[in-house]
Order: structure tokens, then sequence, then C-alpha cells
């Protein structure tokens, strides 16, 4: 691969908080996975899910009752942003750290 394919696929990781650059003497750049970083992207993820159920509640207001299909896709869409951001969100999380817990006191 190229230096600036990498460079495109690394800095969003980067700025997600999945990999971090390494200090480096040379031009040479390391990266590595940051610990903990795979638990921090999704939380990102799910955190957003609270802004999708909002966009879809304005959605909602803006085409009023007159269309019931996208109605119901919208209606859709909310409900489950709120199930995630609420439900998945809590409970999943909390199962991770438990399950990861368990797996470190096994090592």
């Amino acid at each position: 691969m190229s230096k600036p394919s990498i460079s495109t696929v690394i800095r969003p990781m980067q700025e997600g908080g999945l990999v971090e650059r390494l200090p480096s003497s040379t031009r040479e750049h390391r990266y590595r996975l940051t610990p903990g970083g795979f638990t921090r992207v999704l939380q990102v993820q799910l955190d957003r899910m609270g802004a999708g159920a909002e966009a879809a509640e304005f959605g909602l207001s803006v085409i009023g009752e007159g269309r019931p299909e996208q109605r119901d896709h919208l209606e859709e869409l909310r409900d489950f942003c709120e199930f995630s951001a609420t439900e998945v969100h809590d409970e999943f999380m909390r199962r991770w750290e438990d399950y990861r817990a368990a797996k470190r006191r096994r090592r």
C-alpha cells in the first residue's frame, strides 16, 4: 500500500481513538491499537444513536401526517435509535465489561 493510502485509513482510526501514533526518532511512523480503543469506538457509536432518534423525531415533525409510509420508516428509525441508545447501550456495555473482566481473571 502507498503511504498516502495508509495515512487516509489511519487518520480516522486515530481521531476515533482506535489507534495511536508512537513516538519515533526516525521519519518512520508506527502505530498501535489503543488499549480499550475498540470499547471506546463502540461507546461513541452507541452514544450517537440518541442523535439519530432526535433526527428522526425532527423528520416526523416536518412531514406531518400526510405520508404514512415515510412516517412508518421514521418511527422505526426513531424507535431503533432510542432502543439502541438505552437498552442496547447500557446492557451491552455492562456485559462486555463483565466478559472482559472474566477473561482477564482466567489468564
